[in-house]
């Protein structure tokens, strides 16, 4: 009388499957695994140029970022300097061309015989309040250009920072796609063990059963022995 059939080995759960993304140099540009923890990680795969070169756009960035908040001395001084040259020119210019007025009015008035009269004296005055508002209208005007001169070498700051960004963006995007293609391949690989391990063990399973069924179709104490007992003890009743 042979045994009930052995249950089956199955197979082990399959383990977590890394991946390994490489461009069209060869060159590996990231990769899925665990650590020494068992935590499923991300590594970029970089050449030591590409981490150098990264590593300096970020430092770049930073750099431009608080010159931009904490506007540098120099390019106040810069401004200052600039808006004042000009200042000085324009103001110098209003006070020449103001004395050739002066000297004219003067010349004027004494071919006229006015020299010393009130005719004389307002048109002065009127001269001199030209002079006056002249003045003010090149203060405003400088202190105008001063704010614009700051904005433009402050806005030369934030092109250069865009374009340092958009190189650190090229980095990021890169990186993304990387990890995305990575991520995708190590996905369908798990899938496809996971599905291989689940139909090894459905056919292992159903192989089992089958011998089962088999085995308990043909077992003698149940099929013979049990049921001529049986009608043994029924013989022995009735008698």
């Amino acid at each position: 009388m042979g045994g009930s059939p052995n249950a089956p080995n199955l197979p082990d759960y399959p383990g977590f499957a890394g991946t390994q993304i490489y461009d069209a140099y060869g060159n590996l540009t990231g990769s899925i695994g665990k650590d020494s923890a068992g935590n499923i990680v991300y590594r970029a795969g970089m050449t030591p140029e590409e981490k150098i070169n990264q590593t300096a756009i970020e430092q770049k960035k930073q750099s431009l970022l608080q010159r931009i908040y904490n506007t540098p001395a120099e390019y106040t001084k810069a401004a200052d300097e600039e808006a004042s040259a000009w200042a000085t020119e324009q103001s110098k210019r209003q006070s020449e061309q103001f004395q050739k007025d002066v000297n004219r009015i003067g010349e004027v008035s004494n071919q006229r015989g006015l020299y010393g009269s009130k005719a004389m004296a307002d048109i002065t005055g009127q001269r001199e309040k030209t002079l006056a508002d002249t003045t003010s209208s090149i203060a405003g005007s400088a202190t105008a250009m001063r704010q614009g001169l700051l904005q433009n070498k402050i806005g030369q700051d934030y092109n250069l920072y865009n374009l340092y960004a958009g190189a650190g963006n090229d980095y990021t995007q890169k990186g993304m796609a990387n990890f995305n293609a990575a991520s995708g391949l190590s996905g369908q690989a798990n899938a496809y063990n996971q599905n291989q391990w689940g139909q090894q063990v459905n056919a292992l399973n159903q192989q089992y059963q089958n011998q089962m069924q088999s085995w308990s179709q043909n077992e003698p104490w149940r099929n013979y022995i049990m049921p001529t007992a049986a009608s043994a003890a029924t013989i022995a009743v009735v008698a």
